[in-house]
């Protein structure tokens, strides 16, 4: 039976819990560091979510409460763009009552075949995409809020994933201090917008695309799907917007 994904709402006080477990168990390995040449030739230095640091979450998560689907593999399809292995892989999310839904994610890495070879490239493009899908299945708020966790522990700028088609912002050395308002002010603004979300009709997602800058022509891009594929599959507005506010960065 198909039907649409289901955001479970976290108090402050559970994230928090959940977020100070995941670094315990793994520290610094909730995120890593990327390094890459942009466009322009110029060395950037990134740091993300780790796969670890994505399933620790998922897991722990479940752990506390959190109703969260596991999730099979359907389809995968590799390319090469422009010195980027891209994985595109679509999956299936099953609740135990046999409900399910299919969601994409997708995994980019630099690839050099003069330094890499295929099976080591695909191998990380791969991993990516898995640990993409983990972090699809987690409410919005929770991740958000991870990031910014994140951040304050690390003093870093922390993204949930890098596309290397654009060249990030420079890097910014964080506080604690700077970050901890950051966490709460987040969960506090989704706590909000759970309680009266407004409506999930196509002219809401191009408004708010229109406020982020984004022109409607770039949203199958960032969805993976056409606006109206995307409605009719039940998905929610806090899942388009997060998918839009992700894209703008």
């Amino acid at each position: 039976m198909a039907m649409q994904k289901q955001e479970t709402q976290l108090s402050p006080a559970q994230s928090r819990t959940i977020m100070q477990r995941v670094w315990e168990n793994i520290r610094e390995d909730a995120t890593y560091e990327i390094r890459f040449k942009s466009k322009s030739g110029k060395p950037v230095v990134i740091r993300e979510i780790s796969k670890d640091g994505a399933i620790e979450l998922y897991n722990l998560a479940i752990r506390h409460g959190v109703s969260l689907p596991r999730f099979e593999e359907v389809n995968t399809r590799d390319q090469v763009v422009e010195g980027v292995w891209i994985c595109d892989i679509k999956w299936q999310a099953i609740l135990p009552t046999g409900e399910t839904w299919f969601f994409s994610t997708r995994g980019a890495d630099m690839y050099d075949p003069k330094e890499d070879t295929l099976a080591v490239a695909n191998r990380r493009a791969y991993g990516k995409a898995r640990r993409n899908a983990y972090l699809e299945l987690l409410p919005l708020a929770l991740k958000k809020a991870f990031i910014s966790f994140l951040e304050g522990k690390t003093g870093r700028r922390v993204t949930q994933e890098v596309t290397y088609e654009e060249e990030p912002s420079p890097a910014t050395e964080l506080t604690p201090t700077m970050t901890e308002g950051v966490i709460e002010d987040t969960l506090k603004e989704e706590e909000k917008e759970a309680e009266n979300p407004p409506p999930l009709t196509a002219q809401s997602v191009l408004d708010k695309a229109k406020q982020l800058g984004i022109a409607s022509k770039e949203i199958p891009n960032i969805l993976g799907v056409t606006l109206t594929d995307w409605l009719a599959r039940g998905r929610t507005y806090a899942e388009a917007i997060g998918k839009l506010q992700q894209a703008k960065g």
